[in-house]
């Protein structure tokens, strides 16, 4: 029976071959289309999958590139805020063009110096808030040194109690509020802000929030850790303030001369108070 099969395949396979060409393909047009049909499968599902991998990268980068473009608009929208708040304000724009690799971020050196009227103990600031104040500066460059430097030290005051103490470093990106009594009213979210004590920065520069309160009986005064709003590793630009500017300070009345204690005249101030 075998050997039958044989022959028979033999003589049929001769044939075949001495068939026209057209006749060949009609014979294997149905055999080839039903061996053929799972690899055609195969390959349709593969470029399906081959597309929506396009397709998904191609949405992947739009979205990527609407969330820079928003974050970017933000930041402006931020910064004319900020500039927007202050009153006739004179303010010199720099570029960051280097930090230290500490822990902290203890100074920055900027792109403009004394060819653009900046000098020693001048604030440095952004739009969300206090950065440090200018230590050195040279014709086209200057040295900022951070609020996360163990050295510096910047007056503070709680927005809500106005409650008064001392901004410094205190560990990796965190600062401490010291010298806040015991029983001063301080609580976690209070904003602190500068006092305008000290001569170099203005009052109402917000400096950070208050992370936690910690009281000691023990001790007469409270450990406060603020959050600095400055993103100290991610700020690429700042502003320099060159004029003295007031942002959130309580007025102040003004005495007029007179020639007895009787006859003086207290000018009570106009301007809305800012909280």
């Amino acid at each position: 029976m075998t050997k039958r099969f044989f022959i028979v395949t033999i003589i049929l396979a001769i044939a075949v071959s001495f068939l026209p060409a057209s006749i060949k393909l009609l014979i294997t047009r149905y055999p080839r289309i039903v061996l053929l049909l799972p690899l055609d499968g195969i390959d349709n599902f593969l470029s399906n999958i081959r597309s929506q991998q396009t397709a998904y990268q191609n949405l992947a980068e739009l979205t990527t590139q609407l969330t820079l473009e928003n974050t970017q608009l933000k930041a402006k929208i931020q910064k004319d805020d900020f500039l927007a708040t202050l009153k006739n304000p004179d303010l010199v724009h720099a570029n960051i063009i280097a930090r230290d690799n500490e822990v902290g971020i203890r100074f920055l050196t900027i792109d403009k110096g004394l060819r653009n009227n900046i000098k020693i103990d001048m604030p440095v600031l952004t739009a969300y808030g206090v950065v440090g104040k200018i230590i050195e500066s040279a014709d086209n460059h200057s040295i900022v040194e951070t609020a996360l430097s163990p050295s510096l030290k910047i007056s503070g005051l709680n927005l809500r109690t106005n409650v008064s103490g001392i901004i410094e470093y205190s560990y990796f990106d965190k600062l401490r509020f010291k010298y806040a009594f015991a029983e001063s009213d301080i609580q976690t979210n209070d904003t602190i802000i500068t006092s305008g004590l000290g001569g170099i920065f203005p009052r109402g520069i917000v400096i950070g929030i208050v992370l936690n309160v910690k009281i000691d009986p023990t001790r007469f005064f409270q450990y406060v850790d603020v959050n600095p709003l400055v993103n100290f590793n991610g700020i690429e630009d700042v502003f320099i303030l060159i004029k003295p500017v007031s942002f959130a300070a309580e007025p102040s009345p003004k005495f007029t001369r007179s020639r007895n204690l009787y006859d003086l005249k207290i000018e009570t101030p106009t301007a809305p108070r800012i909280r």
